[in-house]
């Protein structure tokens, strides 16, 4: 089923939503909606760089995240420049992190104005300066691992995998330690960060999360 055919008004919403950026010309390439034209990356006073780009808008958006192409060669297609191996489209962000960056139900607005200008500003920046400014993720499982680590502020990967115990949880007693293992009553301490995300992701991540920790954990536990 190709969204703009079943869902007109879903169509007209999301036409609406590129008023901002003239730019970018809307086109249809085998029944795909195409957006394409030269993204502007603007400093604190002028224009540095422009880059020729096409988005390519899934057939069953909101659902799947657009793909992103940079077609004027400027970057290279790599991993440490976060682009994906397989198609050479860009790597916007790590897989769990788009349940927070562009939920369901956010526009593609949203999602111009966040991850994509977020995108070109870095990799601007990178060539002018040499380092990302706002830091990065590591590439493939280990990025998923570092994002659950940051989002909980957890040190290592065995306190991150005894979080799973309370996966399905309600609000601990008193008496239960939080599983970071500092000592603390878990209620006072990480459970409403985790709780949060928890929430906020769906079991599909938190799954997939599992399955990561259990093969880097499976050497140490069989030294255990």
């Amino acid at each position: 089923m190709i969204w703009w055919k079943s869902s007109p008004l879903l169509f007209e919403q999301f036409k609406a939503q590129l008023i901002d950026f003239f730019y970018l010309k809307l086109d249809v390439e085998n029944e795909d909606i195409i957006l394409h034209g030269e993204w502007p990356v603007h400093g604190a006073t002028k224009l540095i760089k422009k880059y020729n780009i096409k988005v390519i808008i899934p057939n069953d958006y909101p659902y799947t995240i657009p793909k992103v192409f940079e077609l004027s060669n400027q970057i290279p297609k790599t991993q440490d420049r976060h682009f994906n191996p397989q198609d050479e489209s860009a790597c916007l962000f790590v897989k769990p992190e788009r349940w927070v960056r562009w939920p369901i139900g956010s526009g593609i607005d949203v999602f111009l104005n966040g991850v994509v200008k977020e995108f070109f500003f870095s990799q601007a920046y990178y060539d002018l300066k040499g380092k990302w400014p706002f830091g990065e993720w590591a590439h493939g499982n280990e990025g998923i691992v570092q994002y659950f680590l940051t989002q909980l502020n957890l040190k290592n990967v065995l306190c991150l995998y005894d979080f799973f115990q309370y996966i399905n949880s309600t609000k601990p007693t008193r008496s239960v330690l939080c599983p970071c293992r500092n000592g603390k009553r878990f209620r006072r301490c990480h459970w409403d960060k985790f709780s949060a995300l928890r929430d906020r992701l769906p079991k599909s991540e938190w799954v997939e999360l599992s399955q990561i920790l259990m093969l880097q954990l499976k050497p140490l536990i069989k030294i255990l």
